[in-house]
């Protein structure tokens, strides 16, 4: 079973996107320090990061990230959105 469970819808807005995140902790334990990091390539810079959060046991968190840029999506080939997710409480 995956510790934070991770789920994202996004809104494109001309040249924003913005991310809305929920994470659901599945734990008995608090996650203290709780980060999402977003890394972007090319002109995509993340411009608003969500903060550090702590989340209690079995609760959850809406986040939202704001993103600005150019962004494509090829409807043939991208037909999905492929993002990789390290979902750690930061060690203090």
């Amino acid at each position: 079973m995956q510790r934070v469970y991770f789920a994202h819808h996004f809104k494109v807005h001309q040249f924003d996107i913005v991310l809305d995140v929920l994470l659901v902790n599945q734990t008995t334990e608090t996650l203290q320090n709780l980060t999402v990091e977003f890394a972007t390539l090319g002109d995509l810079k993340v411009v608003e990061r969500p903060p550090t959060q702590n989340v209690g046991p079995h609760d959850f968190i809406n986040l939202q990230a704001t993103i600005k840029g150019m962004f494509f999506v090829d409807p043939l080939v991208g037909s999905h959105t492929n993002m990789l997710q390290f979902l750690l409480p930061t060690q203090a």
